[in-house]
């Protein structure tokens, strides 16, 4: 095993803005607005700026806090009779993300093919399904407030639901009532789901529309005016924004539908200069308060990752130009923040352009003490692919006058000749993971490189958020996809394990790594489990992550297949970690059963373990049952004992075996 502390200049600071700023433009009205959308349908080539976020805005200059330590979510609650139980595991502690599983600590909220289910799962004796809830359009996500109130996503196509043209719907569902959840109210947006956020009782909502007519049109030069009228003629504004409908059902039977554009004109901002035809849309809404009206910011610009704290919405996009053979390419993230989570929609703060490219939401971080934006990326202007030319930096962005984010520090030199594969904002410290860039080599879905690598941890400190210092840089075998605060001093990280000569894939490893001196981060304990042919969701995306802080309890899915590539084990991967004595496997609880239906359903096990693999654990305890952990695919949900070891498991079977890859589970 490779294992190397490498010390670090103590000062990597440089400002920097190659670029120049722009800025965004309020649309005073509504017939601006509309001659601008007229300009994006007629001359989608012109503009100037390129696609994106606008064209060429960036922080510029270097203006002349301490962080907040519980920007990490824990991902626990607590129920009755001291009840703890696993939440969502997210970015930010006290925002909320979507996904498709939730849990009270009592119930289960699971969303599958078309169907909220509500499974009574605490005790763990009496468990099964309460309530069959069936959805309309796709439903993939949802938040759940805790305790009264359920808000499903879906997407909708053409004619899911009657008067739509697609878009998104949102349903909120009263289920105070387990066994029989009551609709409240249904919001429906005729563009794109992106991404959404819930703080308390407030969601932000974030979708996207291409701006297009319907419309035959001259494409002979000079016939602009002709042009023009034809497009007032279908319906001029009205026909080239989506549309919101707004239906409130209230408990005395009393019903109510506001229906009209999904945009407010004098709320809608675009660079001078785009060739984009997107419109990004915040809708901020009460899940408690029906009767405030839904309000809304709109951006001309493409989706990108969204990262929100609890004051903020910043929407990261990234746009790629091709240099040429002999030029180098430029990739330049913009980035847009608004304020949040309050009664009055989205107000716009300000923008920037970065140079280079963000791997994820993961890759920004709002300090809000100092309100300063940090933001991770790599910049590579290679010529023919030259990955040696890779390099990525940590930027510190703060709100300046006219709507710009300016730089006012960076950190350079951070994983020359690589790329991001993660990163950890804790308190004042980021963590950054790079190896080779994916370009040049193949993966398989799970996103496991075939090629000799090594993980370079790097710690940067953030202590004065305007003059960031990079202290240390650890080299491991294999790589880090994900990382995972325990407490202050470390961070417990999922990761590939390979053969640092061949590059061959070995299998998986958590590991846990010491970064209490920052200066000499090290690696702590490791634990390697399956083989080349396995693999896990965790490694992709942080939700299938489920760490139990209460109980040092870890749990991942876990897949295995054969050499012929079919799927021969669907599983939970349960440890204990100890920061002390280290980490140990609890044992695999194996879904394999739950394919020899007994229903009639003409699905093989083969066939029903590819189409519903473990996807998703929650664990609930208490001092008289014991710690349980629930694993949970399209099959069922198998619920085991953790203690020293992992129990029979009993099981909650969901009605009918089938193969749907469009839905959550």
């Amino acid at each position: 095993m490779v294992l190397a502390v490498l010390l670090v200049a103590p000062i990597s600071v440089d400002c920097a803005g190659p670029l120049d700023f722009e800025g965004l433009r309020q649309f005073e009205d509504c017939a601006s607005l509309e001659r601008f959308l007229e300009d994006r349908i007629l001359h989608p080539e012109s503009g100037g700026g390129g696609g994106g976020f606008g064209g060429g805005e960036v922080v510029v200059g270097c203006a002349s806090g301490s962080s907040f330590d519980e920007s990490v979510s824990r991902g626990e609650g607590e129920g009755e009779g001291g009840r703890l139980f696993t939440t969502t595991n997210t970015q930010e502690v006290d925002v909320d993300e979507p996904d498709f599983v939730k849990n009270s600590g009592e119930h289960l909220f699971v969303l599958r093919k078309g169907h909220l289910f509500i499974v009574n799962a605490w005790p763990p004796t009496e468990a099964g399904i309460v309530s069959d809830t069936p959805i309309p359009g796709r439903p993939f996500s949802m938040f759940f407030d805790g305790e009264t109130t359920a808000v499903v996503l879906s997407r909708l196509a053409f004619g899911d639901i009657v008067g739509s043209d697609g878009g998104t719907l949102v349903r909120l569902y009263d289920v105070t009532d387990r066994s029989a959840p009551a609709l409240r109210r249904e919001i429906t947006v005729g563009a794109d789901y992106v991404d959404a956020r819930r703080v308390g009782n407030e969601v932000m909502l974030v979708t996207r529309s291409f701006v297009h007519s319907s419309v035959s049109l001259n494409h002979e030069p000079f016939h602009d005016d002709e042009n023009r009228a034809r497009l007032k003629q279908a319906g001029g504004l009205s026909g080239m924004v989506p549309r919101l409908t707004d239906f409130t059902l209230a408990g005395d039977g009393t019903q109510r539908e506001v229906q009209g554009p999904a945009l407010v004109c004098e709320n809608t901002f675009a660079p001078e200069r785009t060739t984009t035809s997107d419109l990004l849309l915040l809708h901020n809404f009460s899940i408690v308060d029906e009767s405030r009206p839904i309000e809304g910011t709109a951006v001309v610009g493409a989706p990108g990752s969204v990262y929100a704290s609890r004051q903020s919405v910043v929407i990261a996009g990234t746009e790629f130009f091709d240099g040429g053979y002999y030029t180098p390419g430029l990739s330049v993230t913009r980035l847009h923040k608004f304020g949040a989570f309050v009664d009055g929609g989205a107000p716009y703060i300000g923008s920037a352009a970065l140079e280079g490219v963000i791997k994820d939401e993961l890759s920004l971080d709002e300090d809000e003490a100092s309100r300063t934006l940090r933001v991770v990326l790599t910049n590579n202007t290679a010529i023919n692919g030259d990955s040696e030319a890779n390099a990525t930096a940590l930027v510190v962005l703060e709100e300046g006058a006219d709507r710009r984010l300016n730089e006012v520090a960076r950190v350079d030199d951070i994983g020359k000749g690589e790329v991001v594969e993660s990163v950890r904002f804790v308190g004042d410290t980021a963590y950054v993971v790079t190896f080779p860039d994916r370009g040049f080599f193949s993966f398989d879905e799970f996103g496991t490189p075939r090629i000799p690598f090594v993980d370079p941890l790097f710690v940067v400190d953030l202590t004065d958020p305007r003059a960031p210092r990079l202290r240390a840089e650890l080299e491991v075998d294999g790589y880090s996809a994900y990382l995972h605060p325990l407490g202050d001093d470390h961070l417990l990280a999922v990761g590939v394990q390979a053969d640092p000569e061949t590059g061959a894939f070995l299998g998986l490893m958590v590991q846990v790594f010491d970064v209490a001196d920052r200066d000499n981060p090290s690696l702590l304990h490791r634990f390697l489990f399956g083989d080349e042919d396995s693999g896990s969701e965790s490694l992709v995306d942080r939700h299938a992550f489920t760490y139990f802080d209460a109980t040092g309890i870890l749990a991942l899915p876990f897949l295995q297949r054969n050499r012929d590539g079919f799927i021969t084990e669907s599983a939970t991967a349960l440890f204990h970690v100890d920061v002390d004595t280290g980490i140990e496997l609890l044992g695999r609880v194996d879904q394999g059963v739950m394919g020899d239906r007994e229903d009639g359903d003409e699905f093989s096990r083969a066939e029903a373990l590819a189409c519903n693999p473990v996807r998703r654990n929650v664990m609930i305890s208490d001092a008289v049952e014991g710690t349980y952990n629930y694993a949970i695919s399209g099959l069922g949900i198998s619920i085991s004992k953790v203690d020293d070891e992992v129990g029979a498991p009993l099981e909650v079977r969901f009605p009918t075996a089938v193969c749907d890859f469009g839905s959550p589970l």
